[in-house]
């Protein structure tokens, strides 16, 4: 099996190796850092339009797509990112994607554990989280040709401040409500570390972790022909860039923090009333429940109390539209509520319009 211990590569070139080497059927470790901070699209190519082209542009974060994997990722300079490409039919690769995941995992956290003295766990579907169950790094997948490449890395740095930017959002209380459940799941090595490992040292644990599980490890370099090759794929991937240049101000929903947790805000509007719900939901043992929420809309002053107390109420309850529906209607009945134009079943309709939103 070949290592390219490539360093720091263009924003463009980050995963075009893998990429060659899995069409040629080569089985290999790469890794590679970023030698600027980028935003790194997914084959779904949605997400674009959600982001802050004008704040990209002025903080010189560039907008690149990548045929691994389906999430948006943010990739700071110099953030290892390790890259193994393997053999389908190799015996030691999974058959399930949820498998494959785990296993991937653990050789980041077995290559961490001892040296750094990080507990990492894996979280579906694609998350790394800490012993807190804080999201501290991420895992893709991706197949090409009769290769799958998994691929991951750990937040270096603490991501609110660009969670905060990156996107448009609807309004700024939505906004507030990410960053502020965004500061509570996410961590980075900065947050965990008085020194960060470097990227040097972070690569020599997981090389080391490779060789016990997949023997002997060939160091190699890019040759000459493969750099045209790849020469060939950035041409196709600046291309593509291209569109990614124009404004489109889609304002973001929804977002998934983490495995574990997801913000979203949800409206729905009548002829005459209208309710905007702002949530974070939380999965556990296979169903998502509400955390909290913030119900606003055109209620009379006089029922904020009983707002706040129905808020309350529903945290804490399943995602589900018959048990919602059944909570807030005993709620009006043993209140005797009257919201004109809202009735129990649009405060459901808001809060599952926005969890089943376009998620990132």
């Amino acid at each position: 099996m070949w290592l390219y211990n490539l360093g720091t590569q263009s924003v463009n070139r980050i995963f075009l190796l893998s990429q060659l080497l899995a069409e040629k059927g080569t089985e290999a470790l790469v890794l590679t850092s970023p030698d600027a901070p980028l935003v790194s699209i997914g084959l779904t190519r949605k997400s674009w339009k959600r982001l802050n082209i004008s704040y990209c542009q002025e903080n010189n974060i560039a907008i690149v797509p990548r045929e691994i994997g389906r999430h948006t990722l943010y990739l700071e300079p110099e953030q290892l990112i390790v890259q193994l490409v393997l053999k389908k039919n190799n015996p030691i690769v999974p058959i399930t994607l949820n498998d494959k995941f785990k296993f991937f995992s653990e050789i980041l956290r077995d290559a961490l554990r001892e040296k750094m003295k990080l507990r990492l766990n894996f979280c579906p579907p694609n998350d790394l989280m800490d012993a807190k169950g804080c999201k501290i790094g991420w895992l893709e997948i991706g197949e090409i040709g009769h290769c799958v490449i998994l691929v991951g890395a750990l937040y270096g740095f603490e991501q609110v401040e660009i969670i905060s930017n990156l996107w448009h959002y609807p309004d700024e209380i939505f906004k507030e409500y990410v960053c502020e459940t965004a500061a509570q799941s996410l961590t980075s090595l900065d947050q965990q570390f008085k020194n960060i490992p470097s990227r040097e040292e972070l690569s020599e644990m997981v090389i080391s972790q490779c060789k016990e599980i997949m023997g002997l490890l060939l160091p190699d370099v890019i040759s000459e022909y493969m750099k045209k090759e790849i020469d060939y794929y950035e041409e196709e991937v600046i291309r593509e860039e291209h569109s990614f240049s124009r404004e489109r101000n889609i304002p973001l929903t929804k977002i998934q923090l983490s495995g574990y947790y997801s913000v979203f805000q949800g409206l729905c509007q009548t002829d005459t009333g209208i309710i905007i719900v702002l949530a974070e939901a939380i999965k556990k043992n296979h169903s998502t429940y509400l955390k909290r929420l913030h119900l606003s809309g055109n209620f009379p002053p006089d029922l904020l109390p009983e707002l706040r107390l129905l808020e309350k109420i529903l945290a804490g309850k399943m995602l589900n539209e018959k048990i919602l529906l059944n909570t807030i209607n005993k709620f009006y009945k043993e209140h005797n509520l009257v919201t004109p134009g809202i009735e129990p079943k649009i405060f459901v309709e808001a809060i599952l319009k926005g969890f089943q939103g376009e998620t990132l």
